[in-house]
């Protein structure tokens, strides 16, 4: 897609995501292994678009619902209807201790983790936030001594005798 804007969600380049997604896309488009008369969603009407959803066509799906009600609902059906295949296919990232668990387990250590450099960080900017203040005050402190001992020195200097002064 040249020239389009690139994907920004909160998954957008999660590969427990993508694995899922491609998953489940596989299991839309296999075959099925059943001894019945539908063995594709393409045989019923409905196709991937090239964005990844679906299309119905919805004069396809009525004649095939026409001529073999029965072949449908043992597609989606049974052992090995597309529901069940789907099923096994979400269940290792659905079911608890799985992998979209672990994932999120992962993610918030992740931002724990982060949480707790930010704090780190903070501590320490105001650390030398301090740091630098009081250095510049005594710098301040220490310049306007001087200041006055220059003004000191150059009005004893100017009451010196014999000196001659450029105006």
């Amino acid at each position: 897609m040249e020239g389009s804007d690139p994907v920004v969600a909160a998954l957008a380049g999660d590969s427990t995501a993508r694995a899922l997604l491609n998953s489940m896309r596989s299991e839309l488009v296999t075959p099925s292994s059943s001894d019945g008369s539908v063995k594709a969603l393409a045989s019923l009407g409905i196709t991937t678009k090239q964005d990844g959803t679906l299309d119905l066509n919805s004069a396809k799906l009525d004649a095939a619902i026409a001529s073999d009600y029965q072949g449908i609902a043992d597609f989606f059906t049974g052992d090995n209807g597309l529901a069940a295949r789907m099923t096994a296919k979400a269940k290792p990232y659905t079911d608890s201790g799985g992998v979209i668990e672990q994932r999120s387990s992962v993610l918030r250590d992740t931002i724990k983790g982060v949480d707790n450099q930010q704090k780190a960080l903070d501590l320490r900017m105001t650390a030398l936030q301090t740091r630098l203040y009081k250095q510049f005050t005594t710098l301040d402190s220490l310049l306007a001594q001087m200041q006055g001992t220059s003004d000191n020195l150059a009005s004893q200097l100017d009451a010196l005798p014999g000196l001659v002064k450029k105006n």
